[in-house]
């Protein structure tokens, strides 16, 4: 790469929510990836998860492969 430095996108959708009801009686909502099937309850496991579907990459490489 050429010395620039590249940020994170944000994604340009909105998660869907579900509402879920776990065994233990307790409603939780269900955060849905807009671009493929994940869910999770967690709002910063769909964050990370949203970064894989970026091209760009927060951290450059070290090595100098040839």
């Amino acid at each position: 790469m050429g010395g620039t430095a590249r940020k994170w996108s944000k994604p340009t959708t909105t998660p869907q929510r579900n509402s879920v009801v776990s065994d233990s009686g307790k409603s939780m909502e269900k955060l849905m990836c807009s671009y493929c099937n994940y869910t999770t309850t967690k709002k910063y496991l769909l964050q990370r998860h949203l970064k894989s579907h970026s091209t760009e990459r927060p951290h450059k490489c070290i090595r100098n492969f040839k």
